[in-house]
C-alpha cells in the first residue's frame, strides 16, 4: 500500500482490520500482519504469489523473507519501527485460517507516519527537493534580470520586437514554477501532507512552460522576427497547435504519473522534427544568399549581416542537437542506474539542461545593435 526511502528513519502505523459479519462468518477468523520488505523481497512476493500466506513470508529463500508483524483482527494495533534504512515497501497480509471456497473480504484502515531524522517527512530520495527548487528560483530570477537588462540596454537603439517579449516569458515562468514547486516540497517536508491543489498548480506551471518553450523554439527555427517580420496563417496555426498539444500532453503525463508517456513522446518528436527541418531549411537558404551576395559584390554591411545570421542558425542547430542528446542520455541513465539516496540528482540535472538551453538560445537571439537602419526593416531576401 505504500513505500518510503529511509535514512536512519522511524515509522509508525495504526492498523485496524475488520471482517464484514454479513459476508464472512466468525468461524473463518483471519490471520493478518504488516510486512516490511526491501525491493528484492517485494518483487519476490509478486513472483511467488502462492507463498504469500506462508507463516514466514517466502520460505524457499531466507533473504526473501519480509519482516512480518502480527495484527489482531478487530483490534486497533500500533506498530512502531526505528533505525530504518533504504527503500522499504509496506504490505498488509490478510490470510484465512482455513481454506475458503471464495476469497474472503476484509476492511482495513491504516494511518502511518514516516520520519527521516526528527522532523523530516520527505523520503530520502526527495529530501533535497526544497533546497534544489529554492536555488532554481534564485537562478531563474537572476537569469530573468540579465535578460531584461540586455533588453533595456538595446531598447534605445532599436524597438523591442514581439519575439523578444515572448522569449521573456520563459525565465519569468520558470521563476514562478520553481517557486511553486519549492513551496510545495517545503510544506510536505514540514507536515508530511501534500495537498492536491498544490500538485495541480505545479503541473500546470510546468505544462505551460513546456508549451511556451517548444513554441518559441519552433518560431525561432522558422525565422520569425529574425529572417522575416510576418508569419503566414498556416505557420501561425502550427505554432498554436504546437503550444496546445505540448501543454495537454505534459499535463496529462504528469497528472496521471506517466500513463500518457507515449502521447507526450510522440508529440515532442513531431515538434522537434519541425524545429530541425526549419533550421536546416533556413540555414541552406542563408548559405545560398551569402554566395550570391559575394558574387554580386554587395555592400560589406549586407554580407556581414548575412554571415552573422548563418552563424546564429549554425549555433542554433548545434544547441538543439546537444539538448536532445543530453535529455535522452539523462533518461537512459535514470532508467539503468537506480540509487534512491541520489534520486534528486535526476530532476536537478533535467532543470540544468533546460536552463542551459534557455541561456544558449537567449544568447544566440539576444538583442544587439542592428547593422541596418531600424526605421526600415529589410528582409535578408529583399534586394
Amino acid at each position: 500500500f505504500d513505500r518510503f526511502c529511509f535514512a536512519d528513519g522511524t515509522a509508525e502505523w495504526d492498523v485496524m482490520i475488520t471482517l464484514p459479519e454479513e459476508d464472512t462468518p466468525r468461524a473463518y477468523t483471519q490471520a493478518a500482519s504488516l510486512l516490511i520488505c526491501t525491493e528484492k523481497q517485494f518483487l519476490d512476493m509478486h513472483t511467488n504469489v502462492g507463498m504469500v500466506c506462508a507463516s514466514a513470508g517466502i520460505q524457499d529463500k531466507q533473504d526473501s523473507t519480509c519482516e512480518a508483524t502480527p495484527i489482531d483482527v478487530g483490534v486497533k494495533t500500533r506498530i512502531p519501527r526505528a533505525n530504518l534504512d533504504g527503500l522499504k515497501f509496506f504490505l498488509l497480509r490478510v490470510c484465512p485460517s482455513i481454506t475458503l471456497a471464495e476469497e474472503a473480504r476484509y476492511i482495513a484502515e491504516v494511518k502511518y507516519t514516516y520520519l527521516n531524522g526528527k522532523n523530516e517527512h520527505l523520503s530520502c530520495d526527495k529530501i533535497e527537493f526544497p533546497k534544489i527548487y529554492m536555488f532554481l528560483t534564485g537562478l531563474w530570477f537572476l537569469t530573468s534580470a540579465l535578460w531584461f537588462t540586455s533588453w533595456v540596454i538595446h531598447t534605445t537603439s532599436q524597438p523591442a520586437v514581439l519575439l523578444h517579449k515572448i522569449m521573456s516569458a520563459l525565465p519569468v515562468m520558470q521563476v514562478l514554477r520553481a517557486l511553486i514547486t519549492a513551496l510545495m516540497w517545503n510544506r510536505v517536508s514540514e507536515t508530511g501532507v501534500e495537498h492536491k491543489w498544490q500538485g495541480v498548480c505545479q503541473i500546470l506551471a510546468t505544462s505551460f512552460y513546456k508549451g511556451v518553450l517548444f513554441a518559441v523554439l519552433l518560431a525561432l527555427a522558422k525565422g520569425w522576427g529574425v529572417l522575416r517580420w510576418e508569419v503566414p496563417v498556416g505557420e501561425r496555426r502550427t505554432l498554436i497547435f504546437c503550444f496546445i498539444w505540448i501543454v495537454v500532453a505534459s499535463f496529462t503525463y504528469e497528472l496521471f504519473e506517466g500513463l500518457f508517456l507515449f502521447m507526450l513522446v510522440f508529440i515532442v518528436i513531431i515538434v522537434l522534427r519541425l524545429v530541425f527541418t526549419s533550421i536546416a531549411y533556413n540555414y541552406q537558404i542563408l548559405l545560398v544568399q551569402y554566395s550570391i551576395m559575394d558574387e554580386l559584390q554587395r555592400p560589406p554591411l549586407e554580407v556581414a549581416t548575412c554571415l552573422e545570421l548563418i552563424k546564429i542558425y549554425s549555433g542554433f542547430r548545434g544547441v538543439m542537437g546537444l539538448y536532445v542528446f543530453a535529455f535522452v542520455l539523462l533518461q537512459v541513465v535514470q532508467s539503468l542506474v537506480v540509487e534512491y539516496q541520489r534520486q534528486h540528482l535526476y530532476p536537478a540535472a533535467s532543470e540544468a539542461i533546460d536552463w542551459a538551453l534557455v541561456i544558449a538560445v537567449g544568447w544566440l537571439f539576444r538583442s544587439r545593435r542592428l547593422p541596418i537602419p531600424v526605421t526600415m526593416p529589410v528582409s535578408i531576401g529583399e534586394k
